[in-house]
């Protein structure tokens, strides 16, 4: 039912302009940076995603078997957290990331 609506409940998207009044400023010079680097410079892109939890499922997962999908329990093991840490360096393409994890076990 699902394919015949085109649904796909597993996928979003999501997108929030930023109200920030120079906004449209900070961004041009971020491109500018990108498109046209001052000379011997290193321009990295760099992100970070917090607090990400490292789960483990409390049973182990059910493969799928012809007209079965694929069972897994609700419940799971919390492994603590991860950061990850990451930079592009935009002129060889080549990443540069780290990831820390805090660890701490709990059920839920």
């Amino acid at each position: 039912m699902w394919a015949a609506f085109g649904l796909q409940p597993h996928r979003s998207q999501t997108f929030k302009l930023s109200s920030d009044p120079l906004f449209v400023d900070k961004v041009r010079d971020i491109v500018g940076l990108y498109l046209s680097p001052p000379n011997r410079a290193l321009v990295l892109s760099i992100d970070e995603k917090s607090q990400i939890q490292a789960l483990d499922r409390a049973q182990p997962v059910l493969p799928m078997m012809p007209g079965v999908p694929e069972r897994r329990t609700h419940s799971y093991v919390r492994h603590g957290t991860t950061s990850l840490f990451a930079a592009l360096d935009v002129a060889s393409g080549f990443v540069i990331g780290e990831c820390y994890i805090a660890t701490g076990r709990s059920s839920s």
